[in-house]
């Protein structure tokens, strides 16, 4: 049995499940952890399960002579340094890929009320200017179907999971294949030959 600390109250039952079998630590106030609060409490630790807003620094993990383990609740490790990590045999896991769907809603929500004009609306109601229906009033753009407006430069494209940007009204730059290649190809030739296996991580 390991003693952890968990820098924060967790979704779902893994919480649960890891407290059966370790000595949990676990920070149960809503804003994170001060950098002294975390090495107070993660320096007789074996292990951190900490969120993107814990900074898991070379000082840290000087300050935590036991520690052997960091498990990130985070699809990227931007707030760990792996680098010292590694100097110090101190293993470091993320959680890939969990986002991806949950992204594509989110992105899709947004494109739905920018298109909707929702906030607009419910701000206009908000203020009491909603008095009766109209035929034109917050009527906003049709999505079912594919969106009727012209592409433009600078335009962010998304389709099955993948996102990419327009080079022109008729190319896209976008990640592509196993080595995640950015390519600059026309626009509906890109769109015809993303598939699934393909997963765009960065652009620029």
């Amino acid at each position: 049995m390991a003693r952890v600390f968990v820098t924060r109250h967790l979704p779902g039952g893994a919480l649960k499940r890891l407290a059966a079998e370790h000595d949990v630590d676990l920070w149960r106030e809503q804003l994170p952890p001060s950098p002294d609060d975390l090495r107070a409490h993660a320096a007789d630790k074996a292990g951190l399960l900490a969120l993107l807003s814990d900074r898991v620094d070379a000082e840290l993990m000087d300050a935590c002579p036991d520690l052997r383990v960091v498990s990130n609740y985070a699809v990227g490790s931007d707030n760990i340094d792996l680098e010292a990590a590694a100097q110090r045999t101190i293993a470091v896991g993320v959680t890939a890929d969990v986002l991806t769907d949950a992204t594509a809603d989110l992105a899709f929500a947004c494109l739905l009320a920018a298109m909707r004009r929702l906030p607009e609306a419910v701000a206009a109601v908000r203020a009491g200017q909603w008095t009766t229906w109209g035929p034109e009033w917050m009527l906003g753009h049709e999505v079912h179907g594919g969106l009727q407006l012209k592409p433009l430069r600078g335009d962010l494209v998304f389709w099955k999971g993948h996102v990419g940007i327009l080079s022109a009204p008729d190319r896209m730059v976008h990640a592509s294949g196993h080595h995640m290649t950015v390519v600059n190809e026309p626009l509906d030739y890109a769109l015809a030959r993303i598939g699934p296996p393909t997963s765009v991580r960065r652009i620029g």
